[in-house]
């Protein structure tokens, strides 16, 4: 029996989603913030990129970070994003969230200053496809080093043989309710009868509840989680398959 790996993740804070301190723009020109930036090419393409243009709208300097979540990625592919500097090309699911909390590359070194008004131009999103087709989406979390709450977030889907999300996805997930207060019901469709590991962090990637699944429907037990947005992620194979967000007011 194979082992799926249920990830769920604090993202940003309830209260401040709506933020106005970043604003991230595509190449278009259009603010972006909690929308979806897309890119396409073939299955033999060496890099896709897509490029997030980071404003800072508030009227002081800010020392900025980012970090990636993988939300529905295609096994056999690879990712990397640069921010001022590339990082490394890694696998799909070697890393659902990057980079890793506490690791060399979450380090000071790695956070770049903003001042009031101006806008940065150094973040860009990639996939090496690898000969693989189908839909992988990532979610980027903009976010002040000294504040992490204060966040702006977009998915960056890459598009390889136009094949749809859905094509692209064996697992679905639902949710309920949206926002939760106690509780939330997690149901799962795809897993075959496989076990699920589910685990539960916060924003600097403590573990702050852990158990084991085995059927398509839990529940998660929200009381103690504190009001703020998380995600979860089904992950086979080092490949994530599916992830969902939610609220806990």
């Amino acid at each position: 029996m194979k082992r799926i790996l249920l990830i769920a993740g604090l993202v940003l804070s309830a209260g401040l989603i709506n933020a106005q301190t970043f604003e991230l723009i595509d190449k278009n020109g259009t603010v972006v913030n909690s929308g979806n930036v897309s890119a396409t090419g073939g299955h033999m393409d060496n890099d896709i990129n897509a490029y997030v243009y980071i404003k800072n709208t508030s009227s002081t300097t800010l020392d900025v970070k980012v970090k990636r979540y993988e939300m529905s990625v295609a096994s056999g592919t690879k990712n990397y994003f640069c921010w001022f500097s590339c990082y490394g090309a890694m696998d799909a699911g070697t890393n659902v969230l990057f980079p890793v909390p506490g690791s060399v590359e979450d380090g000071p070194i790695h956070k770049r200053t903003i001042a009031a008004g101006d806008t940065d131009s150094t973040m860009s999103a990639h996939h090496e496809p690898h000969g693989v087709n189908g839909t992988s989406c990532y979610l980027y979390v903009v976010y002040d080093a000294n504040n992490p709450n204060d966040s702006a977030s977009v998915e960056v889907c890459f598009n390889v043989g136009f094949t749809s999300i859905d094509e692209n996805s064996k697992v679905s997930a639902q949710h309920y309710p949206n926002p939760a207060t106690d509780q939330l019901n997690i149901v799962l469709d795809g897993l075959n009868g496989n076990t699920a590991q589910l685990e539960v962090y916060n924003m600097v990637g403590e573990v702050v509840d852990r158990k084991t699944i085995s059927n398509s429907r839990t529940v998660l037990n929200t009381s103690a989680y504190g009001s703020g947005v998380y995600f979860y992620s089904v992950k086979n194979n080092n490949a994530v398959l599916v992830t969902r967000k939610f609220v806990v007011r």
